[in-house]
């Protein structure tokens, strides 16, 4: 997993890019999700937010699209 900071701040907020991605039989598979959270100066701290706000973010993705499957 990567996690990207590439702007500067808007109103205390990062827009940051979590990226995660996968290697199976010898294909890669990857999916982007970009969040906004909190600015600080812990760039751990930014990465844990961010990685919680994706998973948030994915998880609504998922319902959705199982609710247009059914």
């Amino acid at each position: 997993m990567e996690i990207s900071v590439f702007q500067e701040p808007v109103d205390g907020m990062l827009n940051v890019n979590v990226t995660l991605y996968e290697y199976t039989d010898d294909k890669g598979k990857t999916v982007d999700v970009s969040v906004w959270v909190p600015d600080s100066d812990s760039r751990s701290k930014i990465a844990k937010q961010a990685r919680s706000a994706a998973l948030e973010q994915l998880k609504r993705a998922v319902s959705a699209l199982e609710a247009e499957e059914s």
